[in-house]
């Protein structure tokens, strides 16, 4: 008999968090025909994989599960239990993570791990700041107003080639490409912004001219668009120029339509990435344009990437 997987909460739970760290949560899902009848009381195998990066990335992990579904369909299992070897590999700092479902053979669903379980992380994270912690305090930590983070950074590395210098080294390494980082000034709210860098490491680098121009307030923000662990844009207004900074974990192409501009004619300048950001993630491409409140605005974004605009006011 066909079947099809609906998913009614897959949501991680965990036991002894207090305690050691946990190597397994559990997963809740109600299996149903094609018709939509509830398969109650049926046995079935479900193989779980997680992939890394993307749905179509490396495949870390893969366990299966031989189990039957009670009266109403449903069926709870716990991942990690049936491969803890392989589970207690996973580098959870190196995400985003994909889950995918294969019931019987057929894969039914793939969908983005949102939140990784703190524990998990921190197992692994040491006091690595990753681009997924960084796309999810905004969405976090910022609700409750202004954050007490130090962004920025010109020493940047991507994930897989940085190592942790410590916080008083001569020249800790960030993660994330420049361009990353400098949209940090402009996503990230702060009373009393602190740019966590050497003036050896930014002086006469690619980028720093826009730091020159950032200004101590904001008098209006607006968040264009985002998704919790995955991208945020946030647009923010200072006297007549607006400053724009977006960041993204996975390569993303963005649309920004200017319709909040007031009804003028505007000067941008904008800093983005390089084609080969993959190796060269201190690169910065910088351009400059001609805008309105009818303009669009499009970006590529690199894999742990970013960019930033000002977009200053020239008049009628």
């Amino acid at each position: 008999m066909r079947i099809f997987f609906s998913i009614v909460v897959a949501v991680m739970i965990f036991a002894d968090l207090f305690g050691q760290v946990p190597s397994s949560f559990k997963y809740q899902a109600v299996l149903r025909d094609v018709s939509g009848n509830v398969r109650g009381n049926a046995i079935v195998n479900i193989d779980v994989a997680i992939m890394q990066g993307s749905t179509t990335g490396s495949q870390v992990f893969i366990e299966t599960h031989n189990v039957t579904t009670n009266e109403f369909g449903l069926v709870n299992i716990e991942i990690g239990s049936k491969n803890a070897a392989g589970f207690s590999n996973i580098d959870w700092s190196a995400g985003p993570y994909f889950i995918k479902i294969i019931v019987d053979g057929t894969e039914m669903s793939i969908t983005q791990l949102l939140s990784v379980p703190y524990a998990f992380y921190a197992k692994t994270a040491s006091d690595r700041v990753t681009p997924l912690h960084c796309l999810t305090i905004p969405f976090t930590r910022m609700l409750a107003g202004e954050m007490d983070f130090t962004p920025g950074g010109f020493l940047n590395d991507n994930p897989a080639d940085f190592k942790v210098a410590g916080g008083d080294a001569p020249a800790p390494h960030v993660m994330g490409t420049r361009c990353f980082q400098l949209a940090m000034m402009v996503v990230y709210e702060s009373a009393f912004e602190v740019f966590c860098e050497s003036p050896d490491n930014v002086r006469n680098q690619a980028g720093s001219d826009f730091l020159k121009g950032l200004p101590a307030s904001w008098d209006e923000t607006r968040v264009l668009m985002g998704m919790p662990g995955e991208y945020i844009v946030v647009a923010r207004k200072s006297g007549d120029a607006w400053y724009i900074g977006g960041m993204s974990v996975l390569p993303r192409e963005i649309s920004i339509r200017l319709d909040f501009l007031d009804d003028m004619e505007y000067r941008g300048v904008s800093w983005t990435y390089t084609p080969d950001a993959a190796k060269n993630p201190r690169k910065v491409s910088r351009k400059e344009f001609d805008a309105g409140r009818t303009s669009t605005l499009n970006f590529t974004i690199a894999a742990n990437g970013g960019f930033t605009a000002i977009l200053s006011q020239t008049g009628k």
